[in-house]
């Protein structure tokens, strides 16, 4: 459950923090929830072996996250802005 974290903190960091903070703290919520997800495999009938490949599968969704929030910022900055009269 916790693996969804980096998914939608990445897509919001990536819209509203400044670039270096949101990358710092996308590695941050990565590493905690990779470490999760491999201290928990056990529990989950897995081995810590399966936990690990499941967060390195993680990896590129959390960077993609990001990506996508950093990309969207920038198209909403480089809109022009229309006003109503």
């Amino acid at each position: 459950m916790l693996a969804i974290i980096p998914l939608i903190t990445g897509v919001a960091l990536g819209l509203t923090a400044p670039r270096r903070t949101a990358v710092i703290a996308q590695i941050v919520f990565y590493v905690l929830a990779a470490a999760v997800l491999v201290a928990t495999a056990p529990q989950h009938d897995a081995t810590r072996a399966e936990g690990a490949l499941l967060a390195l599968g993680l990896l590129p969704l959390a960077a993609l996250s990001l990506g996508a929030g950093l990309v969207i910022r920038s198209r909403r900055q480089d809109s022009p802005t229309t006003s109503v009269r």
